[in-house]
């Protein structure tokens, strides 16, 4: 449908939604009940770049939200305040949602203080569903009320396979211990991805950290709520 889109050096404050890419087909019931999840594929925008852009205090759903995508770049990017005020939606709220969605790169961002409020999820970042080879590199998840990130599957027709999370920074996430009280949240199995190079610090010394079936990589690095290094190799980093 469109190619080769570009947002640069702009910022978003107390919108809906700051940034969103979607594409769905007309309900027949005139309801919208049913958006044609399945109909819409993920060559329907390829080439979406956003860059240098802050997205504050978006009052629902998601401060970016970007599906049916081939190809692109997010970078610079900071979210925060996602889901303000406790607005949310019924669904979940999160600050950067992907769904099918491929060959996409998400670095040097930041994704802070989400407000879980009654919404579900409060994540920092979300792999929705139908997601394949999008990686997040280098990015910062602060103090996000849900999970530093989640993995959900199928929520949309199509797993998530190939996805990666590396060289990023994990702190004061899920005070709401929402998802079972874990720093990196799994919902259904239909997952495939790695984890690695990731400094986590926990937010209590009782906070889970495991996310099966998605793979943990030894690379990690788990501190306590001391500063103690609980899990991985410490590489010389923030304790």
């Amino acid at each position: 449908m469109f190619s080769d889109i570009t947002i640069t050096d702009c910022n978003f404050d107390r919108c809906d939604v700051g940034i969103e890419v979607i594409g769905r087909d007309h309900d027949e019931t005139g309801r919208w009940i049913e958006h044609g999840h399945s109909k819409i594929t993920a060559e329907a925008f390829k080439n979406v770049n956003i860059r240098r852009c802050n997205v504050y205090r978006s009052y629902r759903t998601g401060g970016v939200m970007l599906y049916c995508i081939t190809g692109g770049v997010s970078e610079e990017v900071l979210v925060d305040q996602t889901g303000y005020r406790g607005v949310g939606m019924w669904w979940g709220v999160a600050a950067f949602q992907v769904a099918r969605v491929s060959d996409y790169l998400i670095r040097n961002c930041t994704f802070s203080n989400t407000v879980k409020g009654e919404s579900p999820d409060g994540q920092g970042f979300d792999f929705e569903a139908d997601n394949h080879n999008v990686t997040v590199r280098n990015c910062k998840f602060l103090y996000n009320e849900g999970p530093a990130v989640l993995f959900y599957g199928d929520s949309w027709p199509g797993e998530n396979d190939g996805n990666v999370v590396e060289d990023c920074l994990m702190e004061g996430n899920n005070p709401s211990r929402y998802y079972g009280n874990v720093v990196i949240a799994v919902g259904k199995p239909m997952n495939r991805g790695i984890i690695r190079n990731c400094e986590i610090h926990l937010l209590n010394d009782s906070q889970d950290y495991s996310c099966g079936p998605i793979v943990f990589a030894a690379s990690n690095r788990v501190y306590d709520t001391s500063g103690k290094l609980v899990c991985g190799k410490d590489h010389g980093g923030t304790a």
